[in-house]
C-alpha cells in the first residue's frame, strides 16, 4: 500500500496585530508498506516492512515560498521491519516469536533551528505464548528493546555531537478462569516502557505547528509503566459484557 498526504496549514498567531501577514507550513507525508506471509504446516511466517517520510516546511509569507526562502525545514524518514513466526505447538498451545527493527533519521534546513539532526535505531526481540487448559487459559509475553539515538553537533542549540542508548524489558502475564457457563474472570499484569523522542531530548525553539516554545532535556531516561487489571467477562449468543478495574 502507498499513500501520500499534502497539507497547507496557516500558523498566524495574531491576525489583529498584523492582518496582512501570511505565515504557513507545508507538510507532505509519504507512506509505503508491504506484508508477506509464508506457511510452514501449522506455522506461518509474516514479514511487515514500512517506510515513511514526513517533510515539514515553514514559510514566513507566500512571497517567501515563491522566492525559496525557507524559515524552518524538518524531514523525518523512518524505516521499519517486523518478522514474526506464528506457531501452534499443540492443540492447546500457540504463540508468536519475532524480531523488530526501526530507524529514523531527522534532517533540518532553513534559517531557524528547533532540533539537531539525529538518527534513532531501535532493535527488539519478543515472544508471546498462550496455553489452554480447559477452564484455565494462561498467557505470557516478553520483549527486550535496545534504542540508540545519535545527534549531530548544533551550534545554534549549543550541542556537541553525542549518543545515548537504553535497554528496556517489557512483558505481560495473564490468566483467564472460566467460572461457569458464559462467565470468566481475567487477570493481567503488564510492564511497558517508552523512550524519549529527539524533541523531548534536544528541542530548543518555537514550534509554530503547536504554538509553543519547546525545551528538551538531554538527561531524560525512559518512562516505565506497570499495569494490573481484573475483569469479569460474560459471553453468550445473546449477550457480551465486561466489567473491570485497573491500576496503572
Amino acid at each position: 500500500t502507498y499513500s501520500r498526504r499534502d497539507e497547507r496549514v496557516e500558523i498566524h498567531e495574531d491576525p489583529a496585530e498584523e492582518a496582512d501577514a501570511t505565515p504557513f507550513q507545508r507538510m507532505t507525508t509519504d507512506r509505503l508498506s508491504t506484508t508477506g506471509n509464508m506457511s510452514f504446516g501449522s506455522s506461518r511466517l509474516e514479514v511487515d516492512l514500512g517506510w515513511e517520510r514526513n517533510d515539514r516546511r515553514e514559510f514566513e509569507s507566500v512571497g517567501a515560498e515563491a522566492d525559496g526562502e525557507l524559515e524552518l525545514g524538518l524531514v523525518a524518514a523512518t524505516i521499519t521491519g517486523n518478522v514474526h513466526l506464528h506457531h501452534a505447538t499443540s492443540a492447546r498451545m500457540a504463540g508468536v516469536i519475532g524480531v523488530q527493527g526501526m530507524r529514523t533519521e531527522v534532517t533540518t534546513s532553513g534559517e531557524e533551528t528547533l532540533v539537531p539532526e539525529s538518527r534513532t535505531t531501535n532493535l527488539a526481540a519478543y515472544a508471546f505464548e498462550q496455553l489452554d487448559l480447559g477452564r484455565v487459559q494462561l498467557s505470557l509475553g516478553a520483549r527486550i528493546d535496545r534504542r540508540t539515538p545519535v545527534h549531530e553537533e548544533s551550534e545554534p542549540l549549543g550541542l556537541v555531537a553525542g549518543e545515548r542508548d537504553w535497554t528496556a524489558f517489557s512483558g505481560n502475564a495473564g490468566v483467564l478462569y472460566r467460572v461457569a457457563g458464559p462467565a470468566a474472570l481475567v487477570l493481567n499484569v503488564g510492564r511497558g516502557f517508552r523512550a524519549p523522542s529527539a524533541y523531548e531530548l534536544f528541542a530548543d525553539g518555537v514550534h509554530e505547528g503547536t504554538i509553543r516554545y519547546e525545551v528538551g532535556n538531554p538527561e531524560l531516561e525512559t518512562e516505565r509503566a506497570l499495569n494490573t487489571d481484573l475483569a469479569l467477562r460474560l459471553a453468550s449468543r445473546e449477550l457480551q459484557a465486561e466489567v473491570g478495574v485497573f491500576v496503572n
